[in-house]
């Protein structure tokens, strides 16, 4: 039986015995379930962006366009 405990500045403040209590189904569960119980213990955060947040998205963005028009230009005739 798993089981995971939580922390937050090295204080347990959840435990999740047999995933009990993260979806509705006890014997199956997704992602966003557990992401939520993990939420509302403070366990984890939904960081916020911000515009150095956009602009590195849209740097990352670019540069990996940039690297699809590189490889397009392997055409074999």
């Amino acid at each position: 039986m798993p089981c995971v405990i939580c922390f937050v500045d090295g204080v347990g403040v959840d435990r999740i015995i047999g995933f009990e209590g993260v979806g509705y189904k006890p014997d199956s569960f997704t992602l966003r379930e557990l992401e939520l119980r993990l939420l509302r213990s403070n366990v984890i955060v939904r960081s916020k962006m911000v515009e150095d947040d956009e602009d590195a998205a849209k740097r990352n963005r670019d540069r990996k366009q940039a690297h699809e028009d590189e490889d397009s230009g392997d055409d074999w005739d």
